[in-house]
């Protein structure tokens, strides 16, 4: 119980560091500070599944930097392509597209800039920053993380739960398909609309009961 969770509290340090990142990337480039992913909260899930399979896959060769540096370029790439494929293929939206923005891609769902970008991460994240994760979770009692780790993915699993339900129906609402390229920003509005909907129709509903 106590790997399965130092474990999945890597995973949730990684997806909120990926969601900061990706706002602090907007915030720079775009002159817009955009939250991103899949989910409404304050996280995104690719980043912690693609850390821990790179630091799961470069375990044994850490110390060989452009090794680890390539497995990471890889894995992260395959996740990233297949990821966008699924998402698109169960809900016919495209959360990302590079191909207006980036020369090199591949149908948009991955491209050079990104790859090079998940390789370095991947020597930083397997040199640097586990490391010292695992030097904090060393200085906090078991049972706390444990118990951390349980409440953090109920959160997760509630907030995945709403989520789809509100991309469901914001696919009602929204036809998506005439919005080229990146459709975050119209599916997060959307959602939000839905969130917002759903939340007004349970207060009714809580209100007639009583």
């Amino acid at each position: 119980m106590l790997v399965f969770a130092k474990i999945f509290l890597s995973f949730f340090i990684y997806s909120f560091a990926g969601w900061f990142f990706e706002l602090l990337w907007c915030s720079v480039v775009h002159k817009k500070a955009k939250t991103r992913g899949v989910l409404f909260g304050p996280y995104c899930p690719i980043y912690g599944f693609g850390a821990i399979l790179v630091l799961g896959a470069t375990y044994t060769v850490r110390d060989n930097w452009l090794l680890t540096f390539l497995i990471a370029m890889a894995l992260c790439s395959i996740l990233e392509y297949f990821t966008s494929f699924l998402l698109e293929k169960i809900f016919h939206i495209r959360w990302w597209d590079y191909s207006k923005t980036e020369k090199f891609n591949i149908n948009g769902r991955i491209c050079l800039t990104a790859t090079l970008s998940f390789g370095l991460f991947g020597v930083i994240a397997a040199q640097w920053t586990q490391p010292f994760i695992e030097n904090i979770f060393s200085i906090i009692p078991d049972i706390t993380q444990v118990i951390l780790a349980l409440v953090l993915l109920v959160i997760i699993l509630a907030d995945f739960t709403a989520s789809m339900l509100a991309t469901w129906g914001a696919k009602k609402l929204v036809d998506f398909s005439k919005f080229a390229g990146d459709q975050t920003a119209e599916v997060k509005k959307a959602c939000k609309t839905v969130a917002k909907k759903t939340i007004k129709k349970l207060s009714k509903k809580s209100r007639k009961k009583r």
